[in-house]
């Protein structure tokens, strides 16, 4: 009927291999992708970063509360040293909120000795004290919050110990980790099940570098995989979403985004997936002279490193968090925006 509007003479048939031109206006068109964007919902992302904001109201509350904190912040703003002096570990008082002033020339396990911008004084650590009604709130944000990753009880151990303060507080952690259902459904025993791969020793950040390839990833676009890249000094870790994982794609990869920024690593780790052992990776590596090191058959976990390496934790073998053996310094993250920081600018109320 639509035609018959048309005046036609002749209608001939030609099939379909030689009708691209025409099956063409058929078909939707492709999504615009020369610009790398990634979905990612703002509002969401906030809300769910900053549920809690006015903790520090909560705390400097339940200090007034509590029992124990209670006669210490009395004798800080009173000013009177006589009933009350402990000199290993003393106190002061910022902005009505009580912290407990420790040594910081060593936090945690640490083998680098780090500068500490939160300091008043060279060597001393400001740590917020919480009272006993808000430290379960202050475990779920050092575990279970989203930037924190379900981290052990040691990498939890590390972001709490540093920041806050209170007297059970490793005990408490081994426990509420040991407890949590999300790592007790999803995490699995690591534990090696052969012989474990010789390495060579790193010494010098990107010496050696981890590769390893996740997916299919549900998603929304066309990039179904992540290309994990990882450093083996510093555990710094990359992440690149991938459409395809040809070699060709790994290669560009890793020149524009790692070599351009790091320079060449000495090795390159990583499984016996085709995309690394093609002749095209073999030459690429050969080219740039780099070794490539493969983990053994069906063995995956010998490069364990790479998938599950987090920027901000600390890592169990370097004592330090992969950002501060990268920067010289740890990123602010939410843990820090929620409790605040002693600045060198901020001056103490009183000490004691």
């Amino acid at each position: 009927m639509k035609l018959s509007a048309y005046q036609i003479e002749e209608i001939k048939y030609r099939p379909g291999k030689l009708n691209a031109n025409a099956d063409l206006l058929s078909r939707n068109p492709l999504p615009i992708d020369d610009i790398n964007q990634y979905e990612v919902s703002a509002v969401e992302t906030a809300v769910n970063l900053w549920q809690n904001t006015n903790i520090l109201n909560d705390i400097k509350k339940e200090h007034e509360a509590d029992s124990k904190l209670k006669p210490i912040i009395e004798l800080l703003k009173n000013k009177s040293t006589l009933e009350f002096n402990d000199k290993r570990n003393p106190h002061v008082l910022v902005n009505g909120l009580l912290y407990k002033i420790k040594n910081s020339k060593k936090h945690y396990n640490q083998r680098i000795p780090r500068p500490d911008c939160s300091t008043w004084v060279v060597g001393e650590k400001h740590l917020l004290v919480i009272p006993k009604t808000m430290q379960n709130e202050l475990l779920r944000w050092a575990h279970d919050h989203p930037t924190a990753g379900h981290g052990g009880q040691q990498k939890t151990l590390f972001r709490l110990s540093t920041r806050v303060y209170w007297k059970s507080i490793r005990k408490d952690i081994f426990n509420y980790v040991a407890a949590c259902q999300e790592c007790q459904q999803f995490k699995y025993n690591n534990a090696p099940t052969s012989s474990l791969m010789q390495m060579h020793l790193v010494n010098e950040p990107w010496h050696t570098t981890g590769m390893d390839i996740l997916g299919p990833l549900p998603t929304t676009t066309r990039q179904r995989f992540l290309l994990v890249v990882v450093d083996y000094f510093t555990r710094w870790v990359e992440l690149f979403p991938l459409k395809s994982t040809t070699s060709n794609d790994i290669a560009n990869i890793l020149t524009n985004e790692i070599f351009s920024r790091y320079g060449l690593p000495k090795h390159i780790v990583s499984d016996n997936g085709p995309q690394f052992v093609s002749n095209l990776f073999k030459s690429f590596c050969d080219m740039l002279g780099i070794k490539q090191n493969l983990t053994a058959n069906y063995h995956p976990q010998s490069n364990m490193t790479a998938p599950f390496a987090i920027r901000t934790a600390v890592n169990d073998t370097t004592g330090e968090t992969p950002a501060f053996m990268m920067f010289g310094r740890d990123p602010r993250g939410p843990l820090d925006l929620l409790i605040g920081e002693t600045t060198e600018e901020a001056q103490p109320t009183t000490t004691l």
